[in-house]
């Protein structure tokens, strides 16, 4: 049995974001049904796409608060996770970064650092609590 497939990159909205890609992760980060994607990119700009659940995605990194780094810069971003870190119930998302370790909250200000005494995890990361409240 062979399948097929289709490119619909144009059609859904995400074709017109290029980047330098290091890792893309999908979950349901607003608990809509439907599964978002995070794109973690190299030097630039990272992306959100929100599943807007018609086949169209519209991304939000930057209103989200998850498109940069700790001080509005552009880091080398890769291998993001979305996952519930803090056993609420709600995905978070991890992404690991080679410039900073900071753990961040969305949307209030991802680029609040909780201070290395207080690790959550031991890598270099960023998590983005992504419309829910502080870790």
């Amino acid at each position: 049995m062979q399948g097929t497939f289709v490119d619909v990159s144009e059609k859904s909205g995400i074709a017109a974001f290029k980047g330098r890609t290091m890792g893309v992760t999908a979950g349901d980060y607003d608990g809509d049904g439907y599964p978002d994607i995070y794109v973690a990119n190299d030097k630039t700009e990272n992306f959100l796409f929100h599943n807007k659940g018609n086949g169209t995605f519209e991304e939000i990194a930057t209103e989200a608060g998850a498109a940069f780094g700790q001080n509005g810069e552009s880091t080398s971003a890769m291998g993001p996770v979305f996952f519930d870190a803090d056993n609420t119930g709600k995905v978070d998302l991890w992404v690991s970064d080679s410039k900073y370790n900071a753990c961040c909250a969305t949307p209030a200000n991802c680029r609040s650092s909780i201070s290395p005494s207080k690790p959550v995890f031991a890598a270099s990361c960023a998590i983005y609590k992504l419309g829910h409240g502080r870790l």
